[in-house]
């Protein structure tokens, strides 16, 4: 009689969907998002403040890179969130094959990114999925890259940074969004890869993908000593912009401590003459 891996056994069915259903409600090693083969999933990408930055996106049809064979054209649904997480509004984009759309962020949303604001926006492909892969048991996520330029600045350079996880899913059967993200049972720590003493000033902004507020403790390293900053409340599916000088000190590392499995930071680092954007 062959003998029963029961460790492998038990590793397969953790990662199945029941499984994965189970830790997540068990909340037994949870998993770090929540995804359903009926639903296709994206980045929560940000948009800033129109008074000083144009937001851009990159949209491209998914044929010539998934499957050449599907060349219908089909639709991408934006949709746009305040800081706080709260649906604005949406707008559907036609994707043709072989096309790419650099998409105007701030224009598309016809007034509903608004002017002293900053806040998030998610990119949903409504493709047929069985029409690119079959039956696979296969989800399509939009992690492209966003842009940003500055309106003082004359130059048409812009600095991108590509999406950072699975932060929102929309589902094809229901019509509708939901935050992926799944609290996760223990505190999670991400520290900042380097510090930011090298910009004149700098911009840390962090998502929340879970589907409840999330609280998170912002310390930073000074002289090998971990200090503690400051404590701070993100809405569900919301933005958080914390800046150099006032609520941290560019000369140090800086982490975050949370109940999300990957909260990593997407930063802006502003010199004299241009930007950068980049993640921590």
């Amino acid at each position: 009689m062959a003998k029963i891996d029961y460790k492998k056994t038990l590793r397969e069915f953790s990662r199945s969907p029941l499984g994965l259903f189970l830790r997540e409600k068990l909340n037994i090693y949870p998993p770090a998002i929540s995804l359903r083969y009926s639903e296709v999933s994206s980045d929560l990408f940000i948009w800033r403040d129109p008074n000083d930055w144009d937001t851009y996106f990159n949209l491209t049809h998914l044929g010539p890179i998934l499957n050449p064979n599907y060349q219908d054209s089909y639709e991408a649904l934006i949709e746009f969130y305040d800081a706080h997480g709260k649906l604005l509004g949406d707008a559907k984009v036609p994707l043709i094959y072989g096309v790419n759309a650099l998409t105007d962020i701030i224009n598309l949303s016809s007034g509903k990114c608004t002017s002293g604001n900053s806040g998030t926006f998610a990119v949903f492909h409504l493709a047929d999925k069985h029409a690119f892969f079959g039956d696979a048991k296969i989800c399509i996520a939009e992690r492209g890259f966003v842009s940003y330029k500055k309106r003082v600045d004359q130059s048409m350079l812009r600095s991108y940074a590509h999406g950072n996880a699975n932060a929102i899913a929309y589902s094809m059967d229901n019509h509708k969004s939901r935050c992926l993200g799944v609290l996760q049972k223990s505190m999670h720590y991400f520290r900042c890869q380097l510090t930011l003493q090298d910009a004149v000033s700098s911009e840390i902004a962090l998502v929340n993908f879970l589907d409840t507020d999330a609280e998170v403790g912002v310390y930073q390293y000074k002289n090998n000593t971990k200090e503690k900053l400051t404590h701070i409340t993100i809405h569900a599916g919301g933005l958080a912009l914390l800046k150099s000088g006032l609520d941290f000190d560019a000369t140090c590392l800086l982490e975050f401590e949370s109940r999300i499995n990957f909260l990593r930071p997407v930063i802006f680092k502003h010199y004299q003459n241009h930007f950068d954007v980049l993640h921590g």
